[in-house]
């Protein structure tokens, strides 16, 4: 039973679930890798350089992926590049809530923002607990992902939901 790496995704214990029950293996993959092979098998390919964009996945690095370069071959995948890292100031909290998201690309930058993300209704309550979850990494893992970015992106231009 193949089952996404990312041991908190519902498929993936549902997928272990009907292994056990089955008595069959669990092999797990990684999930732009995963995305990359369909987009091979869907055209006939045993070898690929793939640009796969999206929002989660578990990186073999423990960090979470989601805009990554690959080679792909039948052998495995080698990461060849991806966006550099940044803070998700209250993990899953801020995909839900993307104005963190904004809060941490402007710390990372060494952007004083306060301003800028009142303007969008952050309190400074919270401004400060999200910059000292970043300088902490503290409820904080990185992300590379694209749809990470997307969503600050969105922030800023009032097109996401604020908190």
């Amino acid at each position: 039973m193949a089952v996404d790496a990312h041991p908190d995704f519902h498929s993936s214990r549902i997928g272990r679930f009907a292994a056990g029950e089955r008595g069959i293996t669990v092999v797990e993959v990684q999930h732009h890798h995963a995305h990359a092979l369909s987009c091979m098998a869907e055209h006939g390919l045993d070898e690929a350089v793939a640009l796969v964009f999206d929002g989660t996945g578990l990186g073999t690095d423990g960090t979470i992926w989601g805009a990554e370069l690959l080679h792909v071959d039948g052998v495995g995948f080698e990461r060849l590049g991806s966006f550099a890292p940044v803070r998700l100031p209250g993990a899953d909290a801020a995909v839900r809530y993307p104005a963190r998201q904004l809060a941490a690309r402007f710390f990372d930058a060494g952007v004083y923002a306060d301003d800028r993300l009142q303007c969008i209704g952050a309190s400074v309550d919270q401004i400060h607990a999200w910059h000292g979850q970043c300088a902490r990494g503290f409820n904080a893992p990185f992300t590379h992902a694209a749809g990470r970015l997307f969503d600050a992106v969105s922030v800023a231009l009032g097109l996401a939901p604020i908190m």
